[in-house]
Parts: C-alpha cells; structure tokens; sequence
C-alpha cells in the first residue's frame, strides 16, 4: 500500500508537468504570433518594420494611415521625394504585394493604395 502511494505521487507530478508544459507552449505560439502580426500605430507590421527599407515602410505607413487610394503625385509631394524615385520605390512595393497601382485614364496617373 505504501508503494502505491508512492505511484499515485509521481504520477499527479507528471501530470502537472506535462500540463504546465503544454500551456507554456500554447501561450509561446500565441506570443509568435502576435509579434508577426502585430500592426504599430503606422500600419506595419513587425515583420515589415524589419524586412523593408526606411523610405518602403514611409510609403506604405502613410498609404495604410490614409487609407483611400493616392495619386503617385500626392505621394510624391507628401514624401517630398522626386516622383521618378517614388515611382521607383512603388514599383518595388507592388512586386511586393504591399501596395497596388492602376491607371486612372480621367487623371492620367496612377492611383496608389496599399494592401493589406
């Protein structure tokens, strides 16, 4: 009868073990996954604040922050930037995916909005 004390002890303390482990584990993965996706106050995420440059995630922060679609001119005067650099930057979120350009025929010029 002591031995099966002894058993019934040791494995309650597996138990606990394994449970805590597991919710460790749980609340890890949820904090992973927060981090990733976390959007800031200027509309990137962690992950874009890391991977993309200074002047992308000016352009796409303030695109997310307007929120409706921008001239490339607007952009252009916002940034402060001369538009063929814009543009170039542009073109570089577009093959992104992080932003999406369409001619606008009535204002010939593109239309700018971000993604996502």
């Amino acid at each position: 009868m002591h031995n099966f004390h002894y058993l019934q002890s040791s494995f309650n303390s597996w138990k606990i073990v394994a449970i805590l482990g597991a919710v460790l584990l749980f609340i890890f993965f949820i904090i992973m996954i927060i981090r990733r996706y976390d959007i800031g106050s200027n509309g990137l995420t962690g992950l874009e604040k890391k991977s993309l440059p200074r002047e992308e995630q000016e352009i796409l922060s303030m695109l997310r922050q307007h929120g409706n679609s921008m001239l490339q001119t607007e952009v252009a005067d916002t940034i402060a930037g001369d538009l063929t650099y814009i543009v170039d930057i542009l073109v570089g979120l577009e093959k992104k995916g992080k932003v999406q350009r369409r001619w606008d025929v009535d204002r010939s010029s593109y239309l700018v909005s971000a993604i996502g």
